[in-house]
C-alpha cells in the first residue's frame, strides 16, 4: 500500500513595523502566500522607555492620573495597546484580501532588549519556515547608526528570511509623480 503524505503549508512570520511599507508587505504576502500557508503570524514590536517617551503625547496619558508607582505600568500598557491597534488594522487588511488564518503578537521592547533581538527570539520560539519583513531603504547612514532590522534577521534568524523591497511605496515626504 502506497503511503500518502499530506503536504503542509508554510508557517509564516510577518514582521510589521508601522511604516508605509506595512501595507505593501501585507499585500505582497496575501498575493504570494494566500492558500499556501497553514498560518500567518503577524508580529509588531513597540519600543517604550520612561526615559525617552513623553507619556502624555506618545501614549495619551495625563500626568495628573499618574504617580511614580504606576507610571511604568501605565506606559507599558499604553505601548501594548498601541501595538494591538496597529495589528488589528493589519489583520483587517489581510482579511480584506481573503486571508483568514492570521494570528497576531505584540512584543514590547524595553531599552534592555532590541527590536531585532526580540524578533529573533520570537522566531526561535515560533519556529516559522519563513520570516517576511520590509526594507525601508534607510540608506548607508541609517544602517550605520541605527542598523537594519531586515539585515539583522537575515544574518541571525534560524530560518529563511524574505525581505520585501519598497518599489512603488512612497517615501515619507516624497512627492508623487504626475503621470
Amino acid at each position: 500500500m502506497a503511503e500518502t503524505t499530506e503536504q503542509k503549508g508554510t508557517n509564516l512570520l510577518v514582521a510589521l513595523d508601522g511604516s508605509d511599507m506595512c501595507d505593501h508587505v501585507i499585500d505582497w504576502c496575501a498575493k504570494h502566500f494566500s492558500g499556501k500557508t497553514d498560518k500567518i503570524h503577524m508580529v509588531h514590536v513597540v519600543e517604550y522607555s520612561l526615559a525617552t517617551v513623553n507619556p502624555r503625547t506618545e501614549f495619551g496619558l495625563d500626568y495628573s492620573e499618574l504617580d511614580e508607582v504606576n507610571l511604568a505600568t501605565k506606559v507599558k500598557q499604553k505601548a501594548y495597546n498601541k501595538g494591538r491597534k496597529h495589528l488589528e488594522k493589519c489583520g483587517n487588511r489581510f482579511a480584506s484580501q481573503g486571508v483568514k488564518s492570521v494570528e497576531s503578537k505584540v512584543l514590547l521592547a524595553h531599552p534592555s532588549k532590541s527590536v531585532k533581538g526580540l524578533l529573533c527570539e520570537h522566531a526561535d520560539n515560533l519556529k516559522p519556515d519563513v520570516i517576511v519583513c520590509g526594507s525601508r531603504g534607510k540608506g548607508y547612514m541609517g544602517r550605520l547608526f541605527l542598523g537594519s532590522v531586515s539585515d539583522y534577521l537575515m544574518h541571525n534568524a534560524k530560518c529563511t528570511v524574505m525581505v520585501i523591497k519598497d518599489e512603488g511605496v512612497p517615501k515619507p515626504g516624497a512627492k508623487e509623480k504626475d503621470g
